[in-house]
């Protein structure tokens, strides 16, 4: 335990060194890179939603007129054409020129292809394979979510290809007259269009730094990533570069308890059992001149007293034992070194690991830009639910319903958004359902596309959209709760999707649907934001972002974004020192609890056990026998008290030498052959061969099927005629003699007795 907790002293005085680089504080760093790798994610996003609204829009068969058609009514789509997949000639085409020459040579199922339009903004070419052997190309223009960085003029997030050409951008960027910062812009495009997520720091100027993080864009089913990435640069204050060692005073003090607690558990416990086994062990070997040394502890004293009390009788002197005099308790002084360590845990968890770290602002603004971004993602994918069905009823306009079927199982198959689509008429019957069996009560829908929320509280909230049909009814998506959450991971913290009435909607942690929230943390900043002024600041001992969801057909459901991030959680130098200050508190409170279990059970319970045959013994009670628990110095004890108690029942020659068994145990064991009652020493049977180790459970064997090695059959023996008494009436059958074990007894006989001299009596019988 001294090594243990000094050990710790020296962890605790290297956690808690404070050392301030002076550069940008980590969290600012995790919190843009996240910003980054959640708009790469939403531009990812969108260009997989076109891949997958025209394989949809494709399930429905039409020719290219037709298809186009259909498809140009969605404003999305800037220009639309059809090719020929052999000679790659233009069949059909609306809207704005298609860039063709773009398309794969080889081309699977689907490609999107990154390129600028005239006037310099990104878009978006979707290739996609038609059954019959024909191309359809669709081009559409894409832009950065909204990140919560249009206003601020240190931060800028940007769309940029491999040469480092910006393709789009959100905030402020950089002026093209600040060379080190574009030179670092152009190792973060490069690599973010490699399929890189990284930073990349420049240095500290005027207590200033630039930060840039990038990631790369990917698009599901496509076939990996655009070769563009997404940008965030920052410009933060850095903190001033200190240095303090704040271990120096709880390791001199944990040090200074550990030598204390050493001292006490030695003088009290360690010390005097040491001291009481050497003089048990002289008692228990025949030394009875040398009185019994009496400690203060009072578990060692009592079994001191019931020694020195058996050397006292048996030394037919009388006990010497005084009055007693007991000191402090060895599970007191256990308890007492035990409870320092416990107090200077509590002590460092009071002084150095309550309290709050300051956030800096930089901090609250990347939270804040990181959870505006989410909500962003959110909107982006309730909203594009209406227009997936919006779309699949305009293609399946003026037809039968049943046509539709294709087009909903290909959007719930490669939507993860969708648990199911069907029909529902006007009276709310359902029909023609694809995916998993409906939530939704079976109930008339909205005249008008939109999205609503189910009424009825259960353990899975209802969310679903709707769009009208051509023919009366509705055509019913049923959102996947699972999906939406998955869409909320990015945020900090703990997110919840609250309605209006506070309950929990979606949440990235443990929930339960439709909980009703009471911290008023949250709920104060839920109607902050849904009166229109979002929040991001530290309330209590957590950094709280609040945002609304508003924007297209999401603006009906009421929902606000709530995000909770501990600060501790935060890569701050306050923040790694309490949570330093922590670990080393619990490593103490453990050690403490294992110094005070060990010893008690594997010292002072014992020692009690002993004592209270010790007791009994030195009050005249020695019926109780003494049995050691442990093959330890206190095992030692307790044999040497036992011996001491048959020595008062069986005299003091039980003591010393006589208790030892003579010869060494690895000698060899001898079978020596019986001797028979009455049988003169020097007629027995010679000795047998000595047995070694390893012939010994062989030889047990042997003897056990009765043919000993050595054994020898008496010679047989004439059966004598029984003799009559002076009665005259004949002898009692004479019990045979016992056969050695493991010997053959079936046809032996008893030897003839040694007779003495025929004598007469009186009468003349022979006697």
């Amino acid at each position: 335990m001294l090594v243990l907790l000094v050990l710790l002293a020296a962890l605790t005085t290297v956690l808690l060194q404070v050392r301030d680089p002076g550069v940008a504080p980590a969290a600012v760093v995790d919190s843009e890179q996240q910003l980054a790798l959640s708009a790469g994610r939403a531009v990812g996003v969108s260009a997989s939603r076109n891949a997958t609204d025209l394989r949809t829009a494709t399930a429905i068969p039409a020719s290219p007129e037709a298809l186009l058609a259909g498809l140009a009514t969605d404003r999305r789509w800037r220009g639309l054409a059809v090719l020929d997949g052999a000679t790659r000639s233009l069949l059909a085409a609306r809207g704005e020129a298609v860039p063709v020459h773009l398309v794969p040579t080889v081309l699977d199922q689907a490609a999107v292809l990154p390129t600028t339009d005239a006037g310099g903004r990104l878009t978006l070419v979707t290739a996609l394979v038609l059954a019959d052997n024909r191309i359809l190309v669709a081009t559409s223009r894409t832009r950065l979510p909204d990140v919560g960085v249009d206003a601020d003029p240190d931060r800028a997030v940007l769309v940029t290809d491999a040469t480092g050409r910006v393709l789009d951008t959100r905030g402020t960027p950089p002026p093209a007259t600040d060379g080190a910062t574009a030179e670092l812009i152009g190792l973060a495009a490069a690599a973010a269009a490699g399929g890189q997520a990284g930073t990349v720091l420049g240095d500290p100027v005027a207590g200033w730094q630039t930060v840039v993080t990038h990631a790369p864009i990917t698009v599901d089913g496509t076939g990996g990533g655009l070769g563009i990435g997404v940008v965030a640069v920052v410009r933060t204050p850095v903190t001033a570069g200190a240095e303090q060692d704040l271990g120096l005073l709880p390791g001199a003090v944990l040090l200074g308890l550990a030598l204390l607690g050493f001292l006490l558990i030695r003088a009290t416990l360690v010390r005097p059992v040491h001291r009481l086994r050497a003089d048990a062990l002289a008692v228990a070997g025949g030394d009875l001149d040398t009185d019994v040394a009496l400690p203060r502890a009072r578990e060692v004293r009592r079994v001191a007293v019931a020694v020195e009390h058996c050397r006292a009788v048996l030394r037919e002197t009388g006990p010497k034992v005084a009055g007693d005099r007991p000191g402090l308790p060895a599970v007191a002084a256990v308890g007492l070194a035990a409870t320092l360590v416990l107090g200077w845990s509590a002590t460092l968890v009071l002084t150095v690991a309550t309290g709050t770290a300051e956030v800096p602002d930089a901090v609250v603004t990347s939270l804040r830009n990181r959870a505006v971004a989410v909500t962003t993602t959110l909107r982006r994918g309730v909203n594009d639910g209406v227009a997936d069905l919006a779309a699949v009823a305009l293609l399946g306009a003026g037809k039968d319903p049943a046509a539709l079927r294709p087009a909903l199982e290909n959007l719930v198959s490669t939507q993860t958004r969708y648990r199911s689509a069907y029909l529902v008429d006007a009276s709310g019957a359902v029909s023609g359902v694809v995916g998993r069996e409906p939530l939704r009560e079976q109930a008339p829908v909205p005249a008008e596309a939109g999205v609503a929320q189910g009424d009825r509280e259960g353990p899975v909230p209802v969310l679903y959209a709707h769009v009208p049909v051509a023919g009366g009814g509705s055509l019913v998506g049923e959102y996947d709760t699972l999906a939406l959450t998955g869409l909320l991971d990015r945020a900090p913290g703990e997110v919840r999707v609250l309605d209006g009435r506070h309950r929990t909607i979606l949440a990235t942690g443990g929930y339960v649907a439709f909980e009703r929230v009471e911290d008023d943390r949250l709920r104060t900043a839920a109607e902050s934001a849904r009166a229109g002024t979002p929040v991001a600041e530290v309330r209590g001992a957590g950094l709280v972002v609040s945002t609304k969801l508003s924007g297209g057909a999401s603006s009906a459901l009421d929902w606000v974004v709530v995000a909770d991030q501990p600060v501790a959680d935060l890569a701050l130098a306050g923040s790694e020192l309490r949570r330093n200050a922590l670990t080393a508190a619990l490593i103490g409170a453990l050690a403490a609890l294992f110094l005070f279990g060990w010893h008690f059970l594997v010292l002072v319970r014992p020692l009690n056990r002993i004592g209270a045959h010790a007791d009994a013994i030195a009050g005249g009670d020695t019926s109780g026998v003494v049995y050691p628990q442990h093959q330890d110095q206190i095992g030692t004890i307790a044999s040497c008290l036992e011996i001491c108690r048959q020595a008062l029942t069986g005299g003091a020659g039980r003591l010393g030498e006589v208790r030892r068994p003579r010869g060494a145990a690895t000698e060899a064991t001898e079978l020596v052959a019986p001797v028979r009652v009455g049988q003169h020493p020097a007629e027995a049977t010679e000795l047998l061969t000595p047995v070694s180790a390893e012939q010994r459970p062989a030889e047990r064997d042997r003897r056990g099927r009765g043919d000993a090695p050595g054994h020898r059959e008496p010679p047989r023996q004439r059966p004598r005629a029984p003799q009559r008494d002076h009665a005259g009436e004949p002898d009692p059958p004479r019990r045979p003699d016992r056969a050695p074990h493991g010997a053959r007894t079936e046809s032996r006989e008893r030897p003839p007795r040694r007779t003495a001299p025929e004598r007469r009596d009186r009468s003349g019988q022979s006697t």
